[in-house]
Formats: structure tokens, sequence, C-alpha cells
């Protein structure tokens, strides 16, 4: 199987993305390897569309800090050591619980520099972040670490549940943003901070949560609205074309039984390289703009495709994923899942 980039594809994206979010900021969201389609890849390519490049760990990090732009860590760092180098590197961490902040503290004082920091505030995602409703008994301790040096102030943001699915419940999510970052200028006397809610199908759906910076993942990579096009290319090679009578059974557990008699192939394919299992009977492959079924349980490094009234010979190409192809079950598998999970091996 291959799988190949299409950087023009990214770029078409980013400008698709600022058009419906300008003049907010982007935020590039290339956490767990950019959603497998390489951070340097991605950032490079992004780096003069994108104002910050929103990550997961510190490793992450230290790869994207080389492309000049804002580098944000999501999740929170609990180790001291591992602070004092996002401090030194100049990487903005996120604040998502007085812990947290006790360990920005601690590392501040050790390297005697300000963390940069973004606060995290949970709106009803029920995850990360300090609640909205307790605001009055976290706040005035930011404000102290404020004071002393510890920190510095660079954003607040939070993250949409169900963006796609619960219009009313975003909606509900927002007020209750807009209120505690309104209520944190007026407590802290600034209003410098980036306010940053919308992930990538809230923005696109309604440009008023975009408000100072939009965070996009999966627009950024093709998927989510129209206009967009897919940045990763997944084909496989056929390995073998035979033809198999009626009744006889295809791959493990004999879990599918031809109907009729079938032309069938056999693709470079497999679990191992991301195409999981759960997938099984579910997935279409496309040549030549025909579609074609696999069939049966998915294999660890090869599928099995109905290939029927098609010319497919040994060493032809197939597509899983490009521009015009992406078959994955709505509710069963998500493109999240799938994008990340498919690796050349």
């Amino acid at each position: 199987m291959d799988i190949t980039m299409d950087g023009n594809a990214l770029v078409a994206n980013a400008q698709t993305i600022l058009n419906k979010i300008q003049p907010a900021k982007l935020c590039a969201v290339v956490k767990n390897n950019a959603y497998g389609h390489g951070i340097e890849f991605v950032c490079n390519t992004l780096k003069q569309y994108a104002d910050y490049f929103a990550i997961g760990t510190l490793d992450e990090a230290k790869r994207a800090i080389q492309f000049g732009k804002e580098v944000l860590i999501l999740l929170p760092i609990l180790s001291v050591q591992d602070t004092i180098q996002a401090i030194k590197l100049g990487i903005n961490l996120t604040v998502d619980s007085l812990q947290t902040l006790s360990v920005i503290k601690h590392a501040s004082q050790q390297c005697g520099i300000p963390a940069k920091v973004h606060i995290k505030v949970d709106t009803g995602m029920s995850r990360l972040g300090f609640l909205c409703s307790q605001k009055s008994s976290w706040l005035p301790q930011l404000s102290k670490a404020i004071d002393n040096g510890y920190i510095d102030i660079k954003g607040v943001f939070s993250h949409f549940a169900a963006a796609d699915t619960n219009k009313d419940f975003t909606h509900l999510q927002y007020t209750r943003f807009v209120s505690v970052c309104e209520y944190m200028q007026k407590a802290l006397g600034s209003n410098q901070f980036v306010r940053h809610i919308a992930n990538s199908c809230g923005a696109l759906d309604n440009n008023c949560y975009s408000m100072d910076m939009v965070r996009c993942g999966l627009a950024l990579y093709g998927y989510g609205a129209p206009n967009l096009i897919a940045v990763k290319n997944v084909s496989a090679t056929v390995l073998e074309r035979k033809r198999i009578k009626a009744g006889q059974c295809v791959g493990y557990e004999c879990a599918f039984t031809c109907a009729n008699d079938t032309d069938i192939a056999v693709l470079d394919i497999g679990y191992a390289h991301g195409l999981s299992r759960a997938l099984s009977g579910n997935v279409v492959f496309d040549y030549n703009g025909r579609k074609l079924k696999q069939l049966g349980k998915i294999c660890m490094a090869m599928s099995i495709v109905d290939c029927t009234g098609t010319n497919l010979q040994v060493g032809d190409k197939v597509t899983l994923i490009d521009a015009q192809c992406f078959p994955y079950p709505q509710g069963q598998y998500s493109v999240y899942e799938l994008l990340c999970d498919l690796r050349q091996q």
C-alpha cells in the first residue's frame, strides 16, 4: 500500500478556512503527528497561514517550534522538569486546574521565567478545564500567579463537545465561554488574551464562534465541510486476481460466502497498516470510478475485494482515500480514527 500527502490540498484547505473565519487567527491542530499526516510536513506547509500550532505533548512541541510560530500544548504537563523545558523554549502551556498551575509555578520559580499559558475552561465537555460555575474559586489563584510573575496569560479556551450534532448545546457552551471570558477580563484587568473555542465544525458552521482564533484539525486535512480536499491519499496494489465459485467462502472465519461466481482481488493493505478489522465488510475501494466492495474479514496485511466486471489486473492500484473517495460507515468508525491509523509499514 502507498500513502502520499498533497501539500497543495493542505494550503487550499487553509485558505478556505481563513476566508471563512477572518479576521480570527488560525490555530492548526497538529497533535498526534498531525492526525497521521506528519507534524513537520504540515507545519512547514502551513507556516505562512497559521498563527499557532496546537499539539498534545512536549516531544511534539519540540518538533513544531522550529517553524517559527506559537506552539500550544493542549494537554497539561505534570512534570516540573518537562515544564521548565517548555518554558525555556517559549512554548505555550495549558493551565486546566490548580494542580497544573502549581506545577507551572514551581517550574517558573526554578528557571526564573514566566510561563506563557492558555487557561482551559470546561463549558460542558466534562473533560479538562476549570469549571465555569466555580470561577470565583480558581480565578484568584491565577491572579496571584500573574502578580508573582509566574504566568503570562496569552489565551483562554474551551472545546465544543458536539458542534456537528447538537447546535443548541454548542450555543450554550459558547454563551458560557463568553461569560467566563468577560468575567476574567474584568477580574484580571486585561483583554489581551486570545479567546478560542471553535473547532473545525464549529467555526465553519457558524462564524460567530470564531472569536479571536479557531483551532482547526479535521478541516485542514480535508473533511467536515464542502470544498475541502483530502490531503492524505491512500492506495493499495493488487497482489492476485482469481475467480471463485458460488458458495465458496472468503477469508478468515468463513465470514463471507459468495452468492454467485465472483472475481476477487487480493490487496496489500490490512489492519497492520491501520485499516481496522472493525471495518470488515464496510470498506469500498475505487478503481477508475468503479466501487469495489471489500469482502470477509480484513487480514493483517491484506484485504479482498469483489472486482467482478472489471479489467483489474495484478499490479494495478486501487484507491482507499483520495479527494473523491472516503469509505467509512457513519457511527461505526470515524474519519479521525482512520486518518490517524492509516500508516506506511
